[in-house]
């Protein structure tokens, strides 16, 4: 029993590490956005996890591929605050709202929140080319949350 045991957490655990590993495509896209980020200035860096990760104006970004999607490839570009003066508390009520009208969307973690924009892509260049669009409008995103949760403080 201890040998099955053994054996089932074994073959768990290799089927969760290739899971989480990227095909060549999927590497070759990583890699291509890399480079753009990098052209551009951001120094970005393949973080321990595998993900992009690069500063914009002093705040960390990070650009996540999905090791599942392989045609297109799924991609997020986005943001994480920790919590601070804006809480979990004070955003749950306004996730709703916010994330109905927005093409970039709130995500709440245990010890953070994100801003997220979502991209399904064959290639780099779809990435390239929205890439500014969509740093400005997560960019608004934050802004309209500081106003709304203002507001709804008055």
């Amino acid at each position: 029993m201890k040998k099955f045991l053994f054996s089932a957490i074994v073959a768990c655990f290799c089927f969760v590490m290739n899971a989480q590993a990227l095909n060549p495509q999927q590497t070759k896209l990583r890699d291509d956005i890399q480079n753009f980020l990098n052209e551009e200035g951001f120094r970005a860096e393949i973080d321990s996890d595998g993900d992009i990760k690069f500063k914009r104006e002093g705040l960390t970004w990070f650009v996540v591929m999905s090791s599942t999607d392989v045609d297109p490839m799924f991609i997020v570009l986005m943001r994480m605050h920790p919590y601070g003066e804006i809480t979990k508390e004070n955003l749950t009520p306004i996730l709703n709202e916010i994330n109905s009208w927005k093409g970039v969307k709130i995500y709440l973690g245990e010890k953070s929140y994100s801003y997220r924009a979502e991209l399904y892509v064959n290639s780099a260049e779809p990435f390239k080319a929205a890439f500014y669009k969509l740093a400005s409008q997560i960019d608004n995103m934050s802004s309209d949350v500081i106003s709304i949760l203002s507001n709804a403080n008055k």
